[in-house]
């Protein structure tokens, strides 16, 4: 599978510069049968930059058919989160 980012949201609090040094925190917010989603923050020096969140989707990488998110994949996030729910 391949997983496409399907949508996108950004909202920007403070101005970023080239040489800022930047904290990227993401988590996972959502797993579904075929999709995933991620929240965002991004800080420097514990100020809040940017906040934002991705969705993703299973396809199979030949047809863009949507599919299952593979076994692998929800391992991971258990591994990361321990909170993801089962969406097999």
């Amino acid at each position: 599978a391949v997983f496409p980012c399907v949508e996108a949201r950004v909202r920007y609090h403070r101005p970023a510069l080239l040489d800022d040094l930047l904290t990227v925190v993401l988590w996972v917010t959502e797993v579904r049968r075929a999709t995933f989603a991620f929240s965002y923050e991004i800080t420097r020096d514990g100020e809040l930059v940017a906040s934002g969140s991705t969705r993703h989707a299973a396809v199979e990488p030949v047809t863009l058919r949507p599919q299952r998110l593979p076994a692998w994949l929800l391992a991971l996030f258990d591994a990361a989160s321990g909170t993801v729910e089962k969406a097999r």
